[in-house]
C-alpha cells in the first residue's frame, strides 16, 4: 500500500481558517508531471473546509510515531473557531467538502462519497467521469446503475498510446473494464433508452500537438461535428462551433509526444441544473474565458500574467451564469477533484484525497470536462476498441485479475 494523496497547503490555522490555502491535484512532484504532455487539473481552495485537510496530516504524523508533544507547534491541538466567515475578503464562495482515505485497513470515505453519489443521482441526471486508470468494476457497475435510473453517463479511458502507465497489467485491467461496459451498453440499450438514460463511452487519443492547443482546438471541432450523441450530452455543447474555430484557427507551439490522460475531475449534476444553464447566453463568453486560460495555461513557459486575468474573467461569467441555478428546486451539482483513481488500489489499498465541492466554480470543471469528451474517439464496437487498447491474452487476464488490488 502507497500513500497516494498529493496535496500542498500553507497558513491553515483554527483561529483564522480563512487564512490560508491548499492545492488537491492528481499531479505528483515530478518532472514528467510539467510538461506540456501531461493532462492535469488542480484546484486550489480557501475556507474551513481545509482544517480537516489539517486534522488528516496531523493524524497521518501522530500515526507514524511521533508523540503530541513533538508534533511541529502548528499541527499541535488548537480551539476550533466559530465565528463568521470574512465574505470581504474572500474572492469566490463555494460549499466544500474534504473526503480522505486512509492507508489500508483505514476509513475510506471518499469511496462512500462516491459510491452515494453514483447511487443516488435521480433520472435525468448527468454523470462526467474521465480517468487515467479505469479498472474498478465496481464503480462501472454503479454507473450503469445509474443508466438504467436514467442518467446520462459519460466515461473516457485512455487509450495505450495515451495511457501515464503502460504496464500489462494495468491495461490488460482496463481493457476488460471497457469491454464489459460495451457489452452492458448492447444488451441493456433498450432498458437504458425506457428508461431515459445513456452510456457515453470514449478513448482518450490524441496526437501530439502539432500546433500546440490548437490542434486540440480542431480535434474538437471533427470528433464533436461527426458525433452526433456528444450534440446531446448537455450542456455548452450549443453556441460552441465558433469559439472553438477561432481557437484552432491561432498559431501555437509544437508538441513532441502524445498527451498522457492523467485527470482526477468527475462532475454530477441533477436534471433542474441542467436546464438553469442550458443555452444561457454566456455560453459563447463561458468558452472564449476558458479556450483563452488553456492556451494560456498549455505551455509552461509562458507568463501567468495572461491566465491570471483569464481566470477571473472565468470568475465573473460563472458567477453569472448560476445566478440562474440559484433558488431552484432540485438543481445541484457537484465537481470533484483529488487523487484518487477509478482502480481498486485506490479504493482499498492507498491513502487518497478529493475536494467536493459546488457552486459557480464547479462549472468550470463542468466545461472542461465537456471539451475533453469533444476529443476522446467515442467507441462504438468491440473491434475498435481491440484497435485502440490492444486486448490481452487470457493469460495476462488472470493475471490481472488476481493482482487487481495491487495494481
Amino acid at each position: 500500500m502507497r500513500d497516494h494523496r498529493k496535496i500542498v497547503f500553507r497558513d491553515v490555522i483554527e483561529s483564522d481558517p480563512y487564512r490560508g490555502e491548499a492545492i488537491y491535484t492528481g499531479m505528483g512532484v515530478g518532472q514528467q508531471y510539467i510538461g506540456q504532455t501531461w493532462d492535469d487539473r488542480s484546484v486550489k481552495v480557501q475556507g474551513p473546509a481545509l482544517l480537516e485537510l489539517k486534522r488528516t496530516a496531523r493524524d497521518l504524523l501522530l500515526s507514524q510515531g511521533i508523540s503530541e508533544s513533538e508534533l511541529p507547534r502548528p499541527f499541535q491541538s488548537q480551539p476550533a473557531y466559530l465565528g463568521p466567515a470574512p465574505t470581504d475578503s474572500l474572492p469566490r464562495t463555494a460549499r466544500a467538502l474534504q473526503l480522505s482515505n486512509g492507508t489500508g485497513y483505514l476509513p475510506k470515505p471518499l469511496n462512500v462519497g462516491k459510491a452515494l453519489l453514483y447511487s443516488l443521482m435521480p433520472k435525468g441526471s448527468v454523470i462526467k467521469i474521465p480517468d487515467s486508470l479505469w479498472n474498478s468494476f465496481l464503480y462501472g457497475g454503479l454507473l450503469v446503475g445509474a443508466c438504467l435510473r436514467g442518467a446520462e453517463v459519460s466515461i473516457v479511458s485512455p487509450s495505450r498510446v495515451n495511457a501515464p502507465s503502460d504496464a500489462v497489467p494495468t491495461l490488460a485491467r482496463n481493457w476488460e473494464l471497457m469491454s464489459r461496459l460495451l457489452m452492458a451498453r448492447d444488451s441493456l440499450l433498450g432498458a437504458v433508452e425506457e428508461a431515459g438514460g445513456e452510456l457515453w463511452l470514449g478513448l482518450y487519443t490524441l496526437r501530439a500537438d502539432e500546433r500546440g492547443f490548437a490542434s486540440r482546438a480542431q480535434t474538437w471541432l471533427e470528433l464533436v461535428g461527426r458525433t452526433v450523441l456528444l450534440k446531446g450530452l448537455p450542456p455548452f455543447y450549443d453556441l460552441a462551433d465558433s469559439a472553438v474555430a477561432e481557437a484552432a484557427a491561432r498559431p501555437g507551439l509544437p508538441v513532441d509526444d502524445p498527451p498522457k490522460l492523467h485527470q482526477k475531475v468527475q462532475f454530477l449534476a441533477t436534471p433542474a441544473y441542467r436546464s438553469a444553464i442550458k443555452g444561457v447566453p454566456e455560453t459563447r463568453r463561458f468558452w472564449n474565458a476558458y479556450l483563452r486560460y488553456r492556451e494560456a495555461t498549455s505551455n509552461s513557459e509562458n507568463s501567468a500574467d495572461s491566465a491570471a486575468a483569464l481566470e477571473a474573467e472565468l470568475g465573473r461569467v460563472v458567477d453569472q451564469i448560476y445566478r440562474r441555478v440559484r433558488g431552484v428546486p432540485g438543481a445541484a451539482g457537484y465537481a470533484i477533484v483529488g487523487s484518487q483513481n477509478q482502480d481498486y488500489r485506490g479504493m482499498f489499498m492507498d491513502g487518497e484525497v478529493a475536494m467536493v465541492f459546488s457552486g459557480p466554480e464547479a462549472l468550470v470543471p463542468l466545461l472542461d470536462l465537456v471539451f475533453l469528451e469533444g476529443t476522446a474517439t467515442e467507441l462504438t464496437d468491440r473491434a475498435q476498441l481491440d484497435s485502440l487498447l490492444p486486448p490481452p491474452s487470457e493469460y495476462l487476464r488472470r493475471v490481472a485479475r488476481v493482482g487487481k488490488d495491487g495494481m
